[in-house]
């Protein structure tokens, strides 16, 4: 009786461990640093606390809270393409259109177009009629939301069935009508339609059958980036160009200079006005905000903000929302008078280096390129919960940086890589210096300084060179696992101090006229280290001493990513354009990882786990595959919230107290990894327990 007792409780333990251990979800989230550059903004007519943004690198966010937080939404992961226009149907519930442009005006590409969702961004199709025109303005008419019109390089399109058709309806003969980049309806008659190009505004009254320049009183060659008519008087038209904000009080016959604003040396991006008072006005420059009262009359400026896109409540116009250069998305209450960043979930940086403790405390560190004042080195001592800006591009000696690494020893010393030359911080990254560094040559080596002698001579030391050496940049920064070595890959090779970045010397047996995009060591006190080239990889098990070219199977055209196993360094696993390959013999041979992976894969990251022996990850897009068994076999992990994310790196541990996964985009951010027992294991758990 005892035994079977036994039998059936350990049966019960077994349910309960499987039923909990067993289904795990893991839910991805966003954890910054939030901001970045925001190209265009669109509220919904109907819902006014519904927003949707756009960027350039074509990732599209929206808002259900008045911006208080954002969520990315799935559209379309597309590349060399930008979101130039937004749209939300003003008459249909969660009808979205987006129009998309190639980052090069004028160069063709199959995925530029106008896409729509009518299930409030959940999913997209593109619409076939705009399949590889790059789409700059869309404007609906406020009457039928069926009738469309779509500024493209091929001139303007027009739709009166929703988009499922298109015609275009400027000539193909008309030079200077092929780039269009604003457009607006007459309320009252969507016949009537006003489109700006690169040089002067252009104007039909049937539909498109005809167009006439209306350029009178514009100074010629005028950028019109932007048409506005008045709903409560649609004779009353502004226009912003390079040259500065226009009125027109005939519909466009003639146009009066507003003065007051800046000059043509600026741009106005946007110009909105207050839906209950016509005569406020509210145009967004690339110096900032500037408000008329008066209806152009005279304007006062507002903010300093670089203004790429500006929206106003449709129920109050005293609320604003601001697309910004680089500083992310801004929102004013009071006319704006003041503003606050919203920037809780957006996030489009140019994400350069990530640093932490794997498995240790919760500092993390990443760097952003290209932010201005609003980027540079930012520290998070929670998980990534929040971000602080510790550096500034001030602070950074106005460089950009491409890489860093941090000492394992004490974590306060940081070298710096831009593509002007190396920095350094004593402190953790607050203060930064340029170093002096010094280029030893090998007619030099016997020169060096060494450890003073009682009566010695004093040697002088070599003379300073630039570091880099002239015409040179530095791609990658690592520190050895010790701390002792510093490695440097430049595009003239690869650099190596043993005296915390003071001397530094060429290693010219490796990857001689090669440039050095990546240096990856393996750590817990291994010699191993490996590099990626130009001109494909390399390695070496005694810290550099001695290399060896690795040969990969089926010639990839791209490698990504490299990963060596802290506890062997025999083995490593490449991520390529053809495929993930494993090596477990130093890279003599290679295997094809195949099992549970997608056939052809394109894979951009890998890592070993963290103290795991045989467990290893791998990245395809947006998409982790994890291996048990050293890479024989792979599934894929849930990465739901990861959708069209660029995965740039994995690292196990990086989270420190809960032991989940970190993953690094190119422009989304830091993600982290939150794993919870689903609902239904939960339940079995429990219907176990009772029995």
């Amino acid at each position: 009786m005892l035994v079977s007792q036994l039998k059936m409780r350990n049966a019960r333990i077994a349910f309960l461990l499987a039923a909990v251990v067993g289904p795990l979800q893991a839910e991805w989230v966003s954890r910054g640093p939030f901001g970045g550059s925001a190209q265009n903004l669109a509220i919904d007519p109907q819902h006014h606390l519904t927003l949707l943004a756009g960027t350039r690198t074509a990732r599209l966010f929206r808002s259900v809270d008045g911006a208080a937080t954002w969520q990315p939404l799935p559209f379309p992961r597309l590349y060399h393409v930008s979101i130039y226009s937004l749209a939300i149907d003003p008459r249909r519930d969660g009808v979205y259109w987006v129009g998309v442009a190639a980052e090069v005006r004028g160069a063709h590409d199959p995925s530029a177009g106008l896409y729509e969702s009518d299930d409030t961004g959940k999913t997209w199709k593109q619409l076939s009629g705009m399949r590889g025109r790059s789409v700059y303005a869309l404007a609906v008419w406020p009457g039928d939301d069926r009738v469309m019109a779509a500024g493209t390089d091929e001139g303007v399109w027009r739709t009166t069935d929703a988009g499922a058709n298109w015609e275009r309806v400027s000539p193909a003969s008309n030079d200077g009508m092929q780039t269009i980049v604003s457009l607006a309806f007459d309320p009252k008659d969507p016949g009537v339609i006003y489109a700006g190009t690169p040089h002067l505004p252009w104007k039909t009254s049937d539909g498109g059958r005809n167009w006439r320049s209306i350029h009178d009183g514009m100074i010629d060659d005028s950028d019109v980036f932007t048409i506005r008519v008045d709903a409560s008087q649609p004779d009353r038209i502004f226009a912003s160009a390079c040259s500065g904000i226009y009125c027109s009080r005939n519909a466009g016959g003639e146009w009066t200079k507003l003065h007051g604003i800046p000059g043509t040396d600026r741009r106005t991006h946007a110009i909105v006005q207050d839906p209950r008072h016509p005569e406020t006005l509210y145009a967004g420059t690339t110096v900032g905000i500037w408000k008329t009262t008066d209806g152009g009359a005279t304007w006062i400026k507002k903010s300093t903000h670089d203004i790429n896109g500006l929206v106003v409540d449709p129920l109050d116009g005293r609320t604003l929302y601001l697309a910004s250069e680089a500083g992310g998305i801004y929102k004013s209450t009071d006319g704006g008078e003041t503003y606050r960043a919203v920037n809780h979930g957006f996030v489009n940086r140019n994400i350069t280096g990530f640093a932490a403790r794997a498995g240790g405390p919760t500092t993390m560190l990443a760097t952003t390129a290209y932010d201005g004042e609003f980027g540079g080195l930012f520290r998070s001592e929670d998980q990534g919960g929040s971000w602080a800006l510790v550096a500034d591009h001030q602070r950074l000696l106005d460089q950009n940086i491409v890489s860093f690494t941090v000492s394992p020893v004490d974590g306060q010393r940081i070298w710096a890589a831009s593509f002007d030359g190396l920095l350094r911080s004593n402190d953790g990254g607050v203060q930064w210096e340029k170093p002096n560094c010094f280029v030893v040559r090998e007619e030099e080596k016997k020169t060096l300084p060494r450890r003073p002698r009682a009566g010695a001579r004093r040697v002088p030391a070599p003379q300073p060179l630039p570091f880099p050496l002239e015409g040179m940049r530095v791609f990658a920064l690592r520190y050895d696992s010790g701390g002792g070595t510093l490695y440097a890959g430049t595009s003239g090779g690869l650099f190596v101090s043993t005296d915390g970045g003071v001397y530094w010397k060429m290693i010219r047996s490796v990857a001689t006229g090669q440039a050095v995009l990546d240096v990856y060591v393996a750590g817990r006190g291994s010699r191993a280290l490996a590099l990626r080239t130009t001109a494909g990889l390399w390695f070496s098990s005694d810290g550099g001493a001695t290399w060896t070219t690795l040969t990969l199977p089926r010639k990839p055209e791209a490698i990504y990513d490299l990963a060596l196993d802290e506890g062997d360094a025999r083995t490593m696993i490449a991520a390529t354009s053809a495929g993930l390959l494993l090596s477990v013999d130093e890279g003599k041979s290679w295997t094809v990882c195949e099992k549970g992976l997608p056939v052809k894969g394109w894979f951009n990251a890998v890592a070993f786990g963290l103290g795991e022996k045989h467990r290893l990850y791998a990245a395809e897009g947006d998409r982790i595959y994890e291996s048990a068994d050293g890479g024989a076999t792979w599934k894929k992990r849930d990465t739901t919230g990861l959708d069209q994310i660029w995965i740039r790196s994995i690292l196990p541990g990086a989270d420190g107290a809960s032991g989940g996964l970190v993953v690094v985009s190119r422009a989304s951010g830091v993600y982290t990894e939150r794993t919870t027992v689903s609902a239904a294991s939960t339940r079995a758990a429990g219907a176990g327990e009772s029995n």
